[in-house]
């Protein structure tokens, strides 16, 4: 094993022997490694996600150790010994994950499967069977980790409160980098010291493998950070994370994040329409189809009108878009690696909904899609647990406008570094909160004067009666 100091490493995506040939790995970050395995097995199993979300987040993803051929990423690294931590003390008190196994759950698996085998069937090496492994690792290790950590609402709020952390550290990196040029941490190696330029402005990327991903986190942490605030809980943290965010989503000097949190605040003021989300979500949909009757060309176009910064890629995305639609043939049953042969920079798949497409095909889409879908009813359902409490619905609204947010982010890039994990994170997050939510509604305390006790048994047992009903109803809803 080698182990390669390189500070002049540009970001790359191994993948079947490409990559880097050797280790790339900093000494302090395998001082920090040590560190993060020793706190994931010496702290409190709760508490595990702090050494696990830190680590995966905070070290640049390009570090790895090259072994036998494969890349081991620090964040694979991490996830391996997660995994061992909550295998290795798992109780027979508690299911393994949250409410067991849910609908989101089988679907997940079925999706980064899918993913894998097509990879598998589409390129026959061993390399590509290497890759596809790693997938599984990555996707569905991450998943299952934060599912079993993320249980209850403290340990979402602690996930949160873990974010600002990140999202802290990330700005003051960016803030330096968009005065200087440098990203100080490209000193460490795997990831780009030079910081790249448009049309003279420092596009800033921090701990990120690119500016617009750093932007996205940016963007998509704010409304969790609203989140945390409604609580009363970490308000101080609360705070500066939705500060960090927002200086993250301007120093990346990108339009992805810029109008994603632009979007992100137009999802808020939609708060006092929660009620009525179904009527919205057909308006949205008719305006859609509107849209596209008027506009000369394909309605995905119209991100190519979109330009925050100056010298947006809104035109590049809007093209992909219209040559992912024309050559479906290529990709519908098995996906496709031939997308670069659509056109100029076509090999660059940034945009999440391509990328699902191009890597499995029309049902790696669609169950990507229904992945979605079914994080917003949960959260939905859980929204309406807390009806009239304003700030736990408050709380559940704000989750539901993060995922919004990625959903903007998804249209200009494609989660290819650390940001995957917060993706993931997210939607282990939707459960999570909604059993907690339905199990804190079912546990019904009596208190009141003697003279009210029995108004207050009749009145605690039709509130429980209904709690369960609830919780019953969603159980079937997540399990189904």
């Amino acid at each position: 094993m080698v182990i390669a100091f390189q500070s002049d490493l540009q970001p790359v995506i191994p993948a079947y022997g490409g990559g880097s040939s050797a280790s790339v790995i900093h000494p302090l970050v395998l001082v920090a490694l040590c560190v993060l395995f020793g706190l994931i097995f010496v702290l409190p199993k709760r508490h595990a996600i702090v050494p696990i979300t830190l680590g995966i987040l905070l070290i640049p993803s390009g570090q790895n150790l090259y072994i036998a051929g494969a890349h081991f990423f620090t964040f694979r690294l991490i996830i391996l010994m997660g995994l061992l931590r909550v295998l290795t003390s798992r109780s027979s008190r508690e299911p393994f994950l949250a409410g067991g196994i849910l609908l989101v759950d089988k679907v997940f698996l079925i999706w980064v499967v899918t993913q894998a085998v097509c990879q598998v069937i589409r390129y026959p090496t061993g390399g590509a069977a290497v890759n596809a492994c790693a997938i599984l690792l990555d996707s569905a290790g991450g998943y299952i980790l934060f599912r079993v950590l993320l249980r209850t609402l403290p340990d979402v709020q602690r996930y949160i409160s873990l974010l600002a952390i990140v999202a802290v550290v990330a700005s003051l990196v960016m803030l330096n980098e968009a005065r200087t040029g440098h990203n100080i941490l490209g000193l460490l190696g795997g990831i780009r010291e030079m910081s790249d330029v448009r049309n003279g402005r420092i596009r800033a990327q921090g701990i990120f493998q690119h500016s617009i991903l750093a932007g996205a986190f940016g963007a998509s942490s704010f409304p969790l950070f609203l989140a945390l605030w409604m609580t009363g809980k970490s308000k101080v943290m609360a705070g500066v994370g939705a500060v960090a965010s927002v200086v993250m989503v301007f120093a990346s000097t990108s339009s992805t994040p810029v109008g994603s949190l632009i979007g992100c605040i137009m999802a808020i003021g939609f708060w006092p329409l929660r009620k009525q989300m179904r009527t919205v979500r057909w308006s949205l949909l008719g305006l859609f189809i509107a849209v596209a009757l008027v506009m000369k060309s394909p309605v995905w176009y119209v991100l190519a009108h979109f330009d925050f910064v100056g010298g947006s890629g809104g035109w590049d995305r809007a093209n992909l878009l219209d040559n992912c639609w024309r050559h479906i043939g290529d990709w519908w049953l098995i996906g496709t690696g031939d997308n670069w042969k659509w056109g100029y920079d076509m090999f660059d798949a940034c945009d999440e909904f391509v990328a699902a497409a191009v890597n499995g095909g029309v049902l790696g889409l669609s169950l990507f899609i229904a992945i979605i879908s079914i994080s917003f009813r949960t959260l939905g359902q859980a929204r309406r647990l807390v009806k009239g409490s304003s700030k736990r619905e408050w709380f559940c609204w704000l989750i539901g406008v993060s995922l919004v947010t990625h959903l903007f982010n998804f249209l200009g890039v494609f989660y290819y570094d650390q940001s995957q994990f917060v993706l993931l994170a997210l939607f282990a997050l939707a459960p999570a909160i909604s059993l907690s939510l339905a199990e804190r509604r079912s546990s019904v305390k009596l208190s009141g004067p003697a003279s009210t006790v029995d108004q207050s048994i009749e009145t605690s047992f039709e509130l429980a009666q209904a709690s369960l009903s609830q919780h019953a109803e969603l159980c079937e809803v997540l399990s189904c």
